[in-house]
């Protein structure tokens, strides 16, 4: 894997970690670093 992969692949999960939570919390998903 690259550098480009694993970015990413990180951008992705952090995206998925915070929809998670986001759900759990009852608050809709905003865009954010």
């Amino acid at each position: 894997m690259n550098y480009l992969q694993i970015r990413a692949f990180h951008l992705v999960a952090l995206e998925g970690s915070v929809r998670r939570a986001a759900e759990v919390m009852g608050v809709p998903p905003c865009p954010s670093t």
